[in-house]
C-alpha cells in the first residue's frame, strides 16, 4: 500500500501490462520466500521479440524485458511506482535472456531494499548486467519519454541503458535527454550490447 492509500495488485499490474504490450513469447517467474512489507516478494519478467508477421530483419532483433511485480510497493519520493523496461538489441537465447532477467529484477528490488529515492532521469554506478558486461553503468529514465501504465495510480515505466563509465560521466554533465538525442543523431543503437564506447562530447548537440 503506498502513501496515498491505495494497494496494486500483481494481477492488475499483469493485466496493464498485457493490455500495453500485448502478449509475452516467454515469462520468467521469481518468487521469494516469506512475506514483506518494503520488498517485493512476488515479480515476473515478460519477454517480448517481433512477431513473424512482421517481418523483422535479424541484423535489427530486438528482445524487450518487462518487469511485472515492483510496483505491488511503494518507494519514498516522488516516483512511487515503477517497473523497468529494457531493451537488448540482438536475439537472446533463453538461458541468457533468464540470466539478464534475473539481474534486471535484482536491480529493480534495490531501491526498495534501500528506501532511496528513484527520479525520472538518474545514473547509477556499479551495476554489471549479462551480456552488457562490459558496461558497469546504467541510466533510469522514462520510457518512451514518459509512458505510464494505465492503473491507478499510474506505474512508471523506467527505461534501463547499460553504459560505459566515461558516457556516464558525460551523461552528468550533459542530461539523460541530450545524451540520448546524440546517439540516435548518430545512428547509434545504445541497446546494442556489442557496440563500442562513445565520446558524446563530440557528438552534434541538440538545438536546445
Amino acid at each position: 500500500m503506498n502513501k496515498k492509500g491505495i494497494a496494486l495488485r500483481f494481477e492488475d499490474i499483469r493485466v496493464a501490462e498485457i493490455s500495453e504490450f500485448g502478449k509475452p513469447f516467454d515469462t520468467l517467474e521469481l518468487r521469494h520466500a516469506g512475506e514483506s512489507k518494503d520488498v517485493p516478494t512476488v515479480i515476473d519478467v515478460l519477454f517480448f521479440e517481433p512477431t513473424p508477421a512482421e517481418q523483422h530483419p535479424e541484423e535489427d532483433w530486438y528482445t524487450y524485458l518487462l518487469t511485472c511485480g515492483l510496483a505491488t510497493r511503494a518507494l519514498p519520493g516522488a516516483v512511487e511506482l515503477i517497473e523497468l523496461v529494457m531493451s537488448v538489441r540482438k536475439r537472446v537465447p533463453r538461458e541468457g535472456r533468464h540470466r539478464l532477467a534475473r539481474r534486471l529484477a535484482e536491480l529493480g528490488t534495490i531501491p526498495f531494499r534501500d528506501q532511496f529515492e528513484v527520479h525520472s532521469e538518474m545514473v547509477l554506478e556499479k551495476v554489471s548486467l549479462p551480456l552488457f558486461e562490459r558496461m558497469d553503468h546504467v541510466v533510469l529514465s522514462l520510457y518512451g519519454g514518459g509512458e505510464y501504465l494505465p492503473t491507478n495510480p499510474p506505474v512508471a515505466l523506467l527505461d534501463v541503458t547499460p553504459v560505459f563509465a566515461s558516457e556516464a560521466e558525460q551523461i552528468r554533465k550533459m542530461s539523460v535527454h541530450e545524451a540520448f538525442y546524440r546517439f540516435a543523431k548518430a545512428g547509434i543503437k545504445r541497446d546494442n550490447p556489442d557496440r563500442k564506447e562513445v565520446d558524446l562530447a563530440s557528438l552534434p548537440p541538440s538545438s536546445t
